[in-house]
């Protein structure tokens, strides 16, 4: 699943989702339509900061400006052996420098199959263990070339991600999608090496945690992790809107009386199973 608008306005500490998380795993989980900004840096759009930790089948959709350095489209940094894989980011981002669609600082990490959308960034970071970590264009988005990289390749019902594409076997009903998706309903990708294309899949995946249904949910589990028991595992039912339009259609601030969430302690370890 997804949680929709969040909004942290002229944040000093890190800023994401988490602070930062520690022996975490984060899974299959997307943020939408969000806006972080802070004087310091050192932010993400999942998170601040990851030490040895796993982000994997997750995405950020929004904005992220910063003062201070170090600004990635997941995360800001990994450290201790992290590992990032099967990510993607659309976000407009800003710092001082070290700013990457993905991550900028890798250090003892690795970070594979992972894309962001075509943008020319303050500074290129050289990856000692990456693979596949690819600036890609709107078409690229759209035409489900991500989509199925992100999957691996994976058609059988079991992958992460799904999406309708812009052509004739897409039913007359459906939504196109413009980038990939968690929605089982939504169509598989497929490819014959030239093209993409949809075929309708039926899927299935049960499982129960801590269960987030409500915007207060969430908030909950901040405040439960927040309150020390940072361990917490989690795992999101529905799709989250804190607030609607955070970005207008031209991708800037729309406005500033949305509600303001708090980012989530430093070192969070517990599984937060976005349920995509």
């Amino acid at each position: 699943h997804v949680v929709k608008g969040l909004y942290i306005p002229n944040g000093r500490d890190q800023a994401g989702m988490f602070i930062s998380i520690n022996k975490a795993l984060i899974k299959n989980f997307g943020i939408e339509d969000s806006y972080y900004s802070n004087s310091q840096g050192r932010s993400g759009g999942i998170c601040g900061q990851t030490w040895y930790a796993t982000i994997t089948n997750c995405y950020f959709q929004g904005v992220i400006k910063c003062l201070g350095s170090e600004v990635g489209g997941i995360t800001s940094s990994c450290y201790g052996g992290s590992e990032i894989s099967n990510c993607y980011s659309i976000a407009k981002l800003s710092g001082a420098s070290r700013v990457h669609g993905i991550c900028p600082v890798n250090e003892k990490s690795v970070i594979k199959n992972s894309y962001y959308y075509e943008k020319d960034y303050t500074s290129t970071i050289e990856y000692k263990d990456t693979f596949n970590v690819l600036s890609m264009t709107s078409e690229q988005f759209a035409n489900g070339e991500v989509c199925y990289k992100l999957n691996n390749g994976v058609v059988d019902g079991t992958q992460v991600f799904y999406q309708n594409l812009d052509e004739a076997r897409v039913d007359t009903f459906r939504t196109i999608d413009n980038y990939p998706v968690f929605d089982k309903s939504h169509l598989t990708v497929y490819t014959n090496d030239t093209i993409y294309y949809n075929y309708l899949l039926d899927t299935t995946e049960i499982d129960d945690v801590f269960e987030i249904y409500t915007v207060e949910d969430l908030y909950e589990f901040a405040r439960i992790v927040n309150s020390g028991k940072k361990g917490q595992n989690a795992r999101v039912m529905n799709d989250i809107i804190v607030n609607e339009n955070v970005l207008d259609e031209e991708g800037n601030l729309n406005g500033d009386t949305f509600r303001v969430w708090r980012p989530i302690t430093h070192d969070y370890s517990g599984v937060f199973d976005g349920n995509g």
